[in-house]
């Protein structure tokens, strides 16, 4: 390693350091990442167009954090960069051959056993005949459903009273997952210390190991299938009507029931997008007959999960509306658009039976979302938001005033909306203006270390002149 990379490589430390000190918003973090990617070039590792793209990314999203002022940005940022500049080493290094035994023997040396749970989908080559050959499979697939589908279920219940409603009239649902949920785990340990105790140590993989026959994984879709079906008429049943009755028995206005429930369906979605990977990711050969079924089933629960997304969005759409924005619900909503075009590439790569160009096309996705989101600036358009419908939500004005520089131009330009707000609370030791004062002068406040420090958000906010 010559001298020229290992001094690189210090600069880039010394930056590092010196970014975490003024909470990575600032013009050194840029810097830091400079320096890693010129270490990475001059070390030879960015060798291929894969790899200088993935730095040049990284680079121009680290550009971004001295222009913002929010810590979700920040920290947003920071992750996708480490993202970009580790794909950045592994494209120069080329990915290692794909082998799911790896996997295997991975987690069997990490937890001393195999899982229990193998021996419930080792019928990827049934060797009976008749009956037999699909009775098996399909009794393991129906194990192996209960916890995905049963989760889902249960998060799906809690989101809309009305499918809960039609699928477990009267029972506790959450309470009976919960139990399901610790007697399978416990069920798998045992069975992992019954396989750990008669398998002998396991060797260096040499083959490829999937697990999961098609049987067991047509099983789990038609699952999830029925179960959003279920989701999607019970929507249906709403929006014609038919549910004031349930309401009114739960106790449950219709405007509090339209703008419940959007976390649990974000949850279902990432859940989903999750099987549907593991599905593809362990699913050794089926006929072709077991494939047009998969393809069916997978792209049928790609659309019903956007159906999903949909109701998601429209609830948080209605909740905000009453309540106010916060950034925690501005990203939530985010991350159910994001949602909606990768569950509908999901849905084309099913379709058609490849997946080929499918994680190229999320990530491409992903990174795009992180740069609109830096140019939409989320913490000013909560403020913008909850300012100009003050008259017709719960206006939190104290929430507003621990938001970062991003949000303060906004907020100064409704300063007397804040302060009317302020006003209106009591048991404030000192005067609603000058707790707004005090409120700017502290977003506006240097974060030291000169030059280095530098941060767009905060050089234009001057509180003093306001």
């Amino acid at each position: 390693m010559s001298a020229w990379v290992v001094l690189l490589a210090v600069t880039g430390g010394i930056g590092a350091d010196l970014a975490t000190r003024t909470r990575i918003s600032s013009l050194v973090s840029f810097a830091a990442v400079a320096a890693t990617v010129a270490t990475l070039e001059a070390a030879q590792v960015l060798s291929n167009r894969a790899s200088r793209t993935l730095a040049a990314l990284a680079l121009a999203i680290s550009a971004m954090l001295p222009m913002r002022a929010s810590s979700w940005l920040a920290h947003l940022n920071s992750w996708t960069i480490v993202a970009l500049l580790a794909g950045a080493c592994m494209a120069h290094v080329g990915l290692p051959e794909y082998r799911t035994s790896s996997l295997r023997d991975a987690a069997a040396r990490a937890l001393g056993a195999r899982f229990g749970c193998v021996l419930l989908v080792r019928s990827a080559r049934p060797r009976s005949e008749g009956i037999r050959a699909w009775l098996a499979p399909l009794l393991r697939g129906v194990l192996l459903a209960l916890m995905p589908v049963g989760v889902i279920t249960a998060l799906l219940a809690q989101a809309d009273v009305v499918f809960a409603e039609a699928v477990t009239p009267g029972l506790a649902v959450d309470r009976l997952v919960g139990h399901a949920m610790v007697a399978v785990a416990a069920a798998t340990l045992i069975m992992g210390l019954v396989t750990a105790a008669r398998t002998p140590p396991a060797s260096e993989p040499s083959e490829d190991w999937r697990p999961l026959g098609g049987v067991e994984a047509l099983t789990v879709m038609v699952g999830l299938f029925v179960v959003y079906l279920l989701f999607a008429g019970a929507q249906l049943y709403s929006a014609l009507g038919g549910a004031d009755e349930i309401l009114a028995r739960q106790g449950i206005t219709p405007a509090d029931y339209a703008r419940s429930g959007f976390f649990q369906l974000l949850w279902v979605a990432g859940l989903t997008a999750v099987l549907l990977g593991a599905m593809r990711l362990f699913l050794a050969e089926r006929s072709a007959g077991v494939e047009r079924a998969l393809r069916v089933c997978g792209t049928t629960v790609a659309l019903l999960t956007l159906v999903i997304i949909a109701v998601a969005i429209v609830r948080l759409d209605l909740y905000t509306d009453r309540f106010g924005l916060t950034t925690l619900r501005w990203y939530s909503a985010g991350f159910a658009w994001l949602l909606a075009p990768v569950f509908a590439l999901i849905a084309i790569a099913s379709a058609r039976g490849s997946i080929e160009g499918l994680g190229t096309s999320i990530a491409a996705v992903v990174i795009g979302a992180v740069v609109l989101v830096n140019a939409l600036n989320p913490e000013a358009r909560v403020a913008d938001h909850n300012l100009t419908n003050a008259d017709t939500i719960e206006l939190d004005a104290e929430y507003l005033l621990r938001l970062s520089a991003d949000a303060w131009p906004t907020i100064l330009n409704h300063q007397a909306t804040v302060i009317d707000s302020l006003d209106r609370e009591r048991g404030y030791a000192t005067s609603a203006a000058s707790r707004f004062g005090l409120a700017c002068a502290r977003a506006d406040r240097s974060r030291g270390y000169g030059p280095a420090g530098y941060n767009v958000a905060n050089y234009r906010l001057a509180c003093a002149s306001n």
